[in-house]
Order: C-alpha cells, then structure tokens, then sequence
C-alpha cells in the first residue's frame, strides 16, 4: 500500500475543501405562490432581486413532465419571510431558479400531506384541519355529547323506575261481592336493569385531541 507524504495529504485536502459544495441561504419575502405548479416567486431582502420558480417541496415534476402532487408542503404566506436556499452552490445553480427551495418559513397559509395523489391532511389559513378531504364530517365534541347521552340514560331509567313500581286498578267484575277497584302489581319482578350512564373514556380516543 503507497504511503502518501504530507505534501501529498495536504494538495489532496486542499482539492477536496476547493471542490466542496457549499449550501448558503438568503432571507426573502414572498411575492406570490403557485400552488399548480408547487412554486413561488421571492423577492430577495438584501437587494431587492426576484427569483421565480423557488420550489415549495424537493420534487416537482415527474418523468413525463406531469406536476407530482405528492409530499408534505408547507405554503408559505404571501409577503411573509423566508429563508430561500441551494440545492448546491455553483454557477450554474445560481443561475437556474428550479434549484432554489424554501428551506424556512416565518408565517404559513397552509399546509398539506398528499399521497398516492390524495389529499390526507390539510389545514387552512383559519385553522380548519381536515383530514381525507372530511369525507366523515367533523369529529365528535365529546363533553357535549356524554351530557347528552347521560340525559337520555336518565330518561330511560326514570321508566324503568316507574315500569317496575308500576301498579293499575281494576273492576273485578266476577267477584260475587259488590265490585271494588283492586290495585294490582306484576306477578313477578321484572328484571329489567338501569342504564350505566356513559362516561367520556367510554367514547374518548385520548391520542388525537381537537
């Protein structure tokens, strides 16, 4: 095995610093977003320059040139600041918008989760969150419900109560006596039980909260 000498080891370190990519970021404000194409247009702080087509996620556009919808993506607001960045620092990508990003974002409009071209979360501007486009309407508010579902519990227990102390007259018209309102019960207990009123870890699922 060659043994290198220290001159050696240095022009080599020297080559490697030399031909290094360097990743740098710029503070911008945002001019205006294209959500069809996932892109924006930023307008630099330090010298009021525009860049067009700054990417919103890391890939676009597909092999036959269709947009991917896919990924998670963070919109920015329009005119709040963002740090724009290099996929790689050369000529050559400073001259080419397509390899600008986002890398950081002061103020967010909207956020979206999309897979296999289908929407599985998203949240507006005003905090709405849905998730698969709220095809099951929105979730459950789970104190209003209990009280709700504990009133009608009672309701059914107060008929139970009554139904099982429940009595009746009636004229017993065989009797060979003058006929008499006689009070009657059931024969035999019934054994209908009371509602166990329902209680929120009966319905709560605490791993998603809202």
């Amino acid at each position: 095995m060659r043994i290198y000498t220290e001159d050696e080891v240095a022009d080599q370190l020297k080559d490697l610093v030399d031909d290094r990519t360097l990743v740098q970021g710029q503070k911008a404000e945002v001019v205006s977003v294209n959500m069809a194409e996932m892109e924006c247009i930023v307008k630099l702080l330090a010298n009021d320059m525009k860049i067009e087509g700054v990417n919103l996620k890391a890939h676009i556009v597909n092999q036959d040139n269709s947009i991917n919808p896919n990924g998670f993506i963070l919109i920015p607001k329009v005119k709040s600041i963002v740090l724009v960045s290099l996929m790689e620092d050369t000529q050559r990508t400073r001259m080419n918008s397509a390899d600008y990003y986002i890398s950081m974002y002061s103020d967010i409009d909207e956020v979206q989760l999309v897979q296999n071209e289908e929407e599985i979360l998203k949240i507006d501007n005003e905090g709405n969150v849905t998730l698969h486009q709220g095809e099951n309407k929105g979730l459950i508010k789970i104190e209003s419900l209990v009280e709700k579902l504990n009133a009608l519990e009672q309701k059914v227990n107060d008929l139970i109560t009554d139904y099982k102390g429940h009595n009746h007259q009636y004229i017993d018209t065989t009797s060979t006596t003058t006929a008499n309102s006689i009070t009657t019960s059931f024969e035999s207990p019934p054994s209908i039980g009371n509602l166990t009123e329902t209680q929120v870890t009966d319905l709560e699922n605490d791993k998603v909260k809202h």
